[in-house]
């Protein structure tokens, strides 16, 4: 009959020998593409943005190789290529993310200045809903080495993972099915490699009926919050410190996406909004360029109902194609080209800051003129939703949003 210690020393020697298994078909598979490349060689990893994509966009920064950082929501993690002229001769990397906020946006880009030194421009898209109090940390955040972990802990907690193990033998799955991967290597998400499939009249009308129209987390029970636009100008003056040149922008939301802010009551608090990321981007000498005005590319005609005709500039309400990014691009790059179209990407200053907004207000009215239903469908869906934002106002009685 075996003795205690025996048996203690089986326990220990399966126990060390599943571990040590676990994590060597973790590091194999690195499903979230720590070390391996996301796309390419024996196996694709189409899960590396699974849970945020936070680990593996740090651990990407953290390798200190760039010229050119990406920041931003997942408006630009699908619009703003790296390949693009404008980043030629620079190593450049997108590092938007899925249900971002400007505190997460801020935390990435202090995290890429810091680990690579010969950082020289930095690409920061604002959002509105970037700037809410309900916005926290999202996904993977908490493992990364943003959240304070250090490197090895990042790695053994990563490698030792049963949740790591599940992505593992997911990703062995997909490429089983032979998926096409979105994401690429430089962390740009190409959704026109698999585009959606259902019509664009479905998808514009579920962001709207299952995020924005009833996520506290969006506009839903929207509260502005002024300490994350003063961590911004902390921040800007970071970078205009640190001699890095930084390109400023609001994302090209169509103007389905404005009429919501407009009929939830938040167009003074966007207007706030506006005016105070204008005053904090001229005090820090930055050029900032809002794309979201009303114009021939942001009013795009939606097809009708079932019709499956993809659209030129959007995919959705919230999320522009990379066709639409290469026209930002473009803007930020070249500014007053006389080839880019004079209506899309107005710079922002606090001189003509009261006269865009008095602009927008007219374009919202041109807008209503030529797309009657449009702006009858946001009502609809609006009257629709009512109910879970009335519970939500309980919930959180600061809310701006009716």
């Amino acid at each position: 009959m075996l003795s205690w210690a025996a048996y203690l020393r089986i326990f220990f020697t399966l126990v060390l020998s599943g571990t040590a298994l676990v994590g060597a078909a973790n590091f194999v598979i690195d499903p979230k593409a720590l070390w391996h490349p996301v796309e390419g060689g024996t196996l694709e990893r189409p899960l590396a943005q699974n849970d945020g994509g936070r680990l593996y966009r740090s651990e990407r920064l953290a390798r200190g190789n760039l010229q050119a950082v990406i920041l931003g929501s997942s408006r630009c993690a699908g619009s703003i290529d790296p390949k693009e002229p404008a980043f030629a001769g620079m190593n450049t990397f997108n590092a938007c993310m899925l249900r971002s906020n400007i505190a997460e946006t801020i935390d990435f880009g202090r995290f890429a200045a810091a680990h690579n030194r010969g950082l020289r421009r930095m690409v920061i898209a604002l959002d509105f809903f970037s700037f809410t109090s309900r916005r926290a940390s999202y996904g993977d955040y908490e493992f990364s080495r943003l959240a304070g972990n250090s490197s090895l802990g990042v790695a053994s907690s990563y490698l030792l993972s049963f949740d790591t193990l599940e992505l593992s033998l997911s990703t062995l799955i997909e490429n089983l099915k032979g998926r096409p991967v979105r994401l690429k290597d430089n962390g740009f998400n190409d959704v026109d490699v698999a585009p959606p499939k259902v019509p664009p009249r479905k998808r514009f009308d579920d962001i709207l009926l299952e995020d924005y129209l009833v996520s506290p987390v969006s506009y839903a029970a929207y509260h502005y919050d002024p300490e994350r636009t003063r961590a911004l100008d902390d921040f800007l003056s970071e970078l205009r410190a640190r001699h890095i040149d930084v390109w400023l922008y609001i994302p090209p939301i169509h103007a389905r996406q404005m009429e919501v802010i407009r009929q939830l009551d938040l167009q003074s608090v966007f207007e706030r909004w506006l005016t105070d990321v204008t005053r904090i981007a001229a005090k820090n000498d930055d050029a900032l360029y809002d794309f979201a005005t009303y114009n021939p590319i942001t009013t795009e005609v939606v097809p009708p109902p079932g019709d499956r005709r993809e659209m030129k500039w959007y995919w959705e309400s919230s999320h522009a194609k990379a066709t639409t990014g290469r026209l930002v691009v473009e803007r930020l790059w070249k500014k007053a080209d006389a080839r880019i179209p004079v209506w899309f990407g107005v710079r922002l200053t606090p001189q003509n800051i009261a006269t865009t907004i008095t602009q927008m207000d007219a374009g919202r009215s041109a807008y209503a003129r030529l797309q009657p239903g449009e702006i009858a469908q946001i009502e609809r869906l609006v009257r629709q939703t009512a109910p879970v934002r009335a519970r939500l106002r309980r919930l959180y009685p600061d809310s701006q949003a009716r």
